[in-house]
């Protein structure tokens, strides 16, 4: 049994200087393993709370009515927050063959996201084109249930100076409950007679329903207590979207 707290930070930046997103994130974590022989159940349950800052660059240029260009040229800055609640439940059997470790796996996860509205607030002059583009973006809540099988292969090298352990992770993902679904947004500063007019919908993709993980890595275990792994991940036949992963770390006991 254990419990873990995180706290993380992430910075991320739209192309062509149209903004950026930094989100401050903190949660805790209650988790447990439960062994019999070769047989494991493990569960980990988690809540998370998250800040986002929210930066629209908006510039373009226009025709005026009275000829020439209008141009706009706003900052336009918003802040959220979010509350996450996962659940994971996993099961597995480990067969041993020489030095080789080989584990069949299955997963259920499931995870419930809420993010908070907001208004965006102008940075700057309020009466230069374009002021009135902030925007009011409504609640949202996400939900997803997800399942993993897969295998786990472990080979462990003893040495003079470390037990070193390779190993290679694989499993297949389905997805039940996160569905495409609609953002709903509307410009804030338009009179409330203009409501029926005054919609923004932005649907999100469907998601992909079936894709496969991949991992590799090394974990070592020094003399003194001290270890240290690098790990690597994938997704597989996932459209429209790449992902690379390189983590890495050092464990000391005291």
């Amino acid at each position: 049994m254990g419990v873990a707290l995180s706290y993380g930070v992430t910075d991320s930046t739209i192309d062509n200087g149209r903004g950026d997103v930094e989100q401050d994130a903190f949660g805790v974590s209650v988790y447990g393993t439960y062994y019999l022989k070769e047989f494991y159940l493990d569960f980990i349950a988690g809540y998370a709370t998250s800040d986002y800052d929210t930066v629209r660059n908006m510039r373009y240029n226009v025709a005026a009515k009275t000829g020439g260009t209008t141009t706009v040229n706003h900052v336009f800055d918003g802040n959220t927050d979010a509350d996450d609640f996962t659940v994971s439940l996993g099961t597995g059997y480990t067969l041993t063959y020489g030095g080789f470790s080989v584990t069949p796996f299955g997963q259920v996860k499931y995870l419930d996201s809420s993010i908070d509205g907001y208004t965006e607030s102008l940075r700057g002059s309020s009466t230069a084109p374009g002021f009135g583009l902030v925007l009011q973006v409504d609640d949202q809540d996400i939900k997803s249930l997800a399942t993993n099988l897969g295998v786990h292969l472990v080979r462990a090298i003893n040495t003079s100076k470390a037990v070193l352990t390779p190993y290679v992770r694989v499993d297949w993902e389905h997805e039940y409950e996160n569905d495409s679904r609609n953002i709903n947004a509307r410009f804030a500063v338009v009179d409330s007679a203009y409501d029926s007019l005054n919609r923004i919908v932005i649907p999100t993709d469907d998601p992909d329903r079936d894709f496969i993980n991949f991992g590799t890595g090394l974990s070592a275990v020094f003399p003194g207590g001290i270890q240290a792994f690098i790990d690597y991940s994938t997704i597989l036949a996932l459209d429209d979207i790449s992902l690379h992963m390189v983590s890495a770390g050092v464990r000391f006991e005291f």
